[in-house]
C-alpha cells in the first residue's frame, strides 16, 4: 500500500510522520478526495433532517402545497450543492492555505503553500468525523424528534455547560468541541513539521486562522438569519 493511501490511519496514529513527509512531498489528492468524499456523504444521511425543519418551518408561512413545492425544490438544489461539494471543499482549503501562508512568511519562514494545502486538507478530515457524529446523534433521535430547525443541534461544546442567549455566542461556544481542539492541534502539528518550526509558532498561525474562518461564518451567518428575517 502506497504511502498516499494510508493518509486516513497516518492521521491517527502517527500524524507527525504524515506531516514530516508533507514537507519533501505534499501529496494531498488522496486527503483531498477524501474529504469530498466524507462530506458528500455525512451531507446525504443529514439530508432528510434539513428537509423536515424546513417543512415546519415554512408552516407559518406557506399552504401545504406551497410548501410541498418549495421542498421538492430545495432537493433538487441540495443534490446540486452535493454534487458541487469540490468547489467549497477546494475553496476552504485554499483559503486556509493562503492565510498560513501570509502568517508563515510574516514570521520570515520559506512559506511553501503546497504542504499548507495538504496539512489542511489531512486535517480537515476531522471534521467530516464531526459531521458524521451529529449525523448520528440525529438518527439516534429520529427524524420524527425534529420539530424546528433547533433540533438540529448537537451540542459537543462548551455549550454544553454555558447558556448563551445570543444565537452567534451559542455558536461560538459550541465551535470549542473535542473535534475543533483536534482540527487545530492537527493543524499546529502539520505546520510546525512542515515548516520545521516550533510547534508554538505552528499553534500561533493555526489558530489564528482557525478563530478568523470562525469569525467569518459568524458574520455569514448572521447575514443570512436577517436576510431570512426580512423574507418573512
Amino acid at each position: 500500500m502506497s504511502r498516499a493511501r494510508t493518509v486516513p490511519l497516518c492521521l491517527f496514529h502517527s500524524p507527525g510522520q504524515l506531516f514530516s513527509d508533507f514537507r519533501a512531498t505534499p501529496r494531498w489528492q488522496t486527503s483531498f478526495w477524501l474529504l469530498c468524499a466524507g462530506t458528500v456523504l455525512a451531507g446525504f444521511l443529514v439530508r432528510p433532517f434539513i428537509l423536515a425543519a424546513a417543512a415546519i418551518e415554512l408552516q407559518p408561512l406557506l399552504d401545504a402545497t406551497e410548501i410541498a413545492e418549495t421542498i421538492q425544490q430545495m432537493k433538487r438544489w441540495y443534490g446540486w450543492s452535493l454534487l458541487l461539494t469540490p468547489l467549497p471543499t477546494a475553496g476552504k482549503c485554499l483559503a486556509g492555505a493562503g492565510a498560513a501562508w501570509l502568517l508563515v512568511y510574516s514570521m520570515g519562514l520559506a512559506a511553501g503553500f503546497k504542504r499548507l494545502f495538504a496539512v489542511f486538507a489531512a486535517s480537515s478530515l476531522v471534521n467530516v468525523l464531526e459531521g458524521f457524529f451529529v449525523v448520528m446523534v440525529l438518527m439516534g433521535r429520529g427524524v420524527e424528534a425534529i420539530q424546528s430547525a433547533g433540533d438540529l443541534r448537537v451540542l459537543m461544546g462548551l455549550n454544553l455547560v454555558l447558556n448563551a442567549a445570543a444565537p452567534s455566542l451559542d455558536r461560538l461556544l459550541g465551535s470549542v468541541n473535542p473535534f475543533q481542539l483536534w482540527y487545530v492541534w492537527l493543524l499546529s502539528l502539520g505546520i510546525a513539521r512542515t515548516h520545521e518550526c516550533s510547534f508554538a509558532r505552528g499553534a500561533l498561525v493555526a489558530s489564528t486562522v482557525w478563530a478568523g474562518s470562525l469569525v467569518f461564518q459568524l458574520i455569514a451567518e448572521g447575514h443570512l438569519q436577517r436576510y431570512m428575517q426580512i423574507l418573512r
